[in-house]
C-alpha cells in the first residue's frame, strides 16, 4: 500500500498542481513585496518610516483629514542585532521591521532621515522607549497619557533637547500638520531616502 498526496486521475492531479502553483506564487508575491522593500533599504537609527495602513473607516478619515498618502508612521532603532520600529498602534510597542512593512498596504513606505543633529538620535530613540506600553490616542490630543504615531516621533525628537522638529500648525492636536509636515519633508530637518 502506498500514499500519495497526489489524486488518482490524470485531471484532478493537474487540478491539483495548478491550485498548488497558484498558492505558492500568491504567497511568493504575498511575502515578495516586503522583501523587495527590505533589501532596497539600508536602515538607520531613527530613520522616520511613513506608511498607509489597509483602508477601514479610521484609516479613511485619517488620510482624508491629513491630505497625507500616510496614515501610520514610526521610528527605526536597532534592539540586538535586529531592525524594529518604534510605533503607537494599539499601545506604543516595537515591531521587527519586516513586519512593519508587511502590514502597509500594498507593504509601501516611506524613509525620512533626519539631516542634522543626528547625534541626539540615541535620546530621541531612549525618549520613544520611555513611552513603550502606553494606549493608543483615540482622541488625539498632546497629553501624555496616550499616544499617537506621529505624537510619538514629535514628543521623542522634542524630548530629545535641541531645535524643535518641525512645527505645530496652531491646533491642540498635532496629528495633521505632523504626519503631512514630516511626511512631505516640510521641517527642513528631514530629506527623504530613495529606496
Amino acid at each position: 500500500m502506498s500514499f500519495s498526496v497526489l489524486p488518482r486521475s490524470r485531471w484532478a492531479r493537474a487540478r491539483f498542481l495548478v491550485l498548488l502553483a497558484a498558492f505558492f506564487a500568491l504567497a511568493s508575491w504575498h511575502l515578495g513585496l516586503p522583501a523587495a522593500r527590505w533589501l532596497a533599504y539600508s536602515p538607520q537609527e531613527g530613520d522616520l518610516v511613513f506608511q498607509s495602513l489597509p483602508r477601514n473607516p479610521l484609516i479613511n478619515a485619517i488620510e482624508g483629514c491629513t491630505g497625507s498618502p500616510f496614515s501610520h508612521c514610526g521610528i527605526v532603532a536597532r534592539r540586538g542585532e535586529k531592525w524594529v520600529v518604534l510605533e503607537a498602534v494599539g499601545p506604543v510597542k516595537e515591531t521587527p521591521l519586516f513586519s512593519w512593512i508587511r502590514q502597509g498596504r500594498s507593504s509601501g513606505l516611506a524613509v525620512y532621515r533626519l539631516a542634522h543633529e543626528r547625534e541626539r538620535i540615541p535620546a530621541m530613540i531612549s525618549e520613544a522607549r520611555a513611552m513603550v506600553g502606553r494606549p493608543y490616542d483615540i482622541h488625539y490630543a498632546l497629553d501624555d497619557g496616550a499616544i499617537y504615531c506621529s505624537e510619538l516621533i514629535w514628543k521623542a525628537w522634542n524630548r530629545a533637547g535641541g531645535t524643535p522638529l518641525g512645527h505645530r500648525d496652531g491646533h491642540a492636536r498635532s496629528h495633521s500638520a505632523g504626519r503631512r509636515g514630516l511626511a512631505a519633508g516640510a521641517a527642513a530637518d528631514v530629506h527623504p531616502v530613495p529606496i
